[in-house]
């Protein structure tokens, strides 16, 4: 098996940007992200943007708008170590992964249970665990020659 650094970097960003876009095109302004495109005075651009896609997007499942950004950000993270640890020990690669894990599930719990506010959304669990499952699954960097 050979490593890809190029396929490797897409499988790693390619989910960070999905679900950015699904945040700036979908989600309400007043989530963090839209602070930082007002710093970057994007939001001109942006706003023109959601007159289209807003409408649009309630139509779209609930759990595209609100439960795969979740699922996207926990893939995009579970390659990234996948990546930066392909050669080397197992021990730090399973200790940021087992943090990265008990993140998201613990969120969830959190917010199921009270301690966080928030929503719990099995949506959102279901997302987590595909993305745990296709992190696992496709290795980023893998050929396959």
């Amino acid at each position: 098996m050979g490593f890809n650094h190029g396929r490797s970097a897409i499988l790693v960003v390619m989910p960070v940007a999905v679900a950015g876009c699904i945040y700036i095109l979908f989600r309400h302004e007043s989530l963090l992200m839209f602070d930082w495109l007002h710093q970057l005075h994007l939001m001109p651009l942006v706003a023109e943007l959601r007159t289209f896609t807003v409408p649009l997007g309630e139509s779209l499942p609930g759990w595209i708008r609100f439960s795969l950004p979740d699922g996207l950000w926990l893939l995009s993270y579970l390659w990234f170590l996948r990546v930066v640890w392909a050669d080397g020990p197992d021990k730090p690669l399973w200790a940021w992964t087992a943090l990265g894990l008990v993140m998201s599930f613990g969120h969830e719990l959190g917010q199921a249970t009270g301690l966080i506010a928030g929503t719990f959304d099995w949506a959102d669990v279901a997302a987590y665990l595909i993305a745990t499952v296709t992190a696992f699954s496709l290795r980023p960097g893998q050929s396959r020659t």
